[in-house]
């Protein structure tokens, strides 16, 4: 398919399919609490990004992380990231856009590009501790289109999309509870896989805002709805890529 062509499908089923479920409770979305924290901000979801991110680069999956952390800011930084996940998958579960994703997911895939990401999605990412957004997001794009046909090709429940952002919740829930288990130092083992799952519900927190009309930026009507698209769909491949390789465990 054409890149114009792409554009005009992707605009067309934003325009035809996510908007008017966004209109439509509209009043209900703008009450969700998550809205206030979105999409920049020293809110949680930013705060555990930067602090995963540290672990990732620093320390081994046996490292001793209380020699560098407090434990109480450990486990802040966990419920910081369910918090801000759960919001994030609400709004893409509660407002359908995971059933559009799910149906469109292969036509969308095909043609996205780094270029069609809004620059408010880099200068979140940035917000979240990123060095290079772009680098991160064309590695994400590149991941999602290798898996793509594995991913279509299963007929399973682990390759759903509302049932891969539920578990990407149930994964937080299930690190805090291992390290609820235990009296020995956190390890970095119980943030591995993390960021991905971070990083996803950043970008798909802001861009459904961005449809929405929550937050105004300077982009045209259709470089809103084809970028804000591409990266819904690319945030929602971050979890799934997240996830999938967190079962590979």
């Amino acid at each position: 398919m054409e890149k114009k062509d792409w554009s005009e499908l992707v605009d067309g089923i934003c325009k035809q399919h996510i908007i008017p479920k966004l209109r439509r409770i509209r009043r209900k979305f703008l009450h969700f609490d998550c809205c206030d924290r979105f999409p920049f901000g020293e809110n949680g979801l930013y705060r555990a990004s930067r602090t995963i991110r540290y672990i990732d680069e620093n320390f081994d999956d046996d490292a001793d992380l209380s020699k560098v952390f407090k434990e109480e800011f450990l486990y802040e930084t966990l419920d910081r990231l369910s918090s801000g996940v759960e919001d994030s998958n609400r709004l893409i579960l509660d407002t359908g856009i995971a059933d559009v994703v799910e149906e469109f997911y292969d036509e969308i895939v095909d043609g996205m590009e780094v270029s069609d990401i809004p620059e408010i999605d880099f200068r979140a990412l940035r917000e979240a501790g990123s060095n290079d957004p772009k680098s991160e997001i064309l590695v994400t794009m590149v991941r999602m289109k290798k898996r793509r046909k594995a991913w279509l090709s299963y007929n399973n429940r682990d390759m759903d999309i509302k049932y891969t952002l539920k578990e990407s919740s149930e994964i937080i829930i299930r690190r805090r509870k291992e390290r609820d288990s235990v009296e020995a130092p956190t390890k970095r083992r119980i943030f591995k896989g993390l960021g991905g799952i971070c990083r996803g519900a950043i970008l798909t927190g802001v861009d459904v805002g961005l449809l929405a009309g929550v937050w105004p930026v300077p982009l045209s009507a259709d470089t809103t709805t084809v970028g804000a698209v591409t990266s819904i769909v690319t945030g929602i491949g971050d979890i799934m890529i997240a996830v999938g390789d967190l079962r590979g465990e």
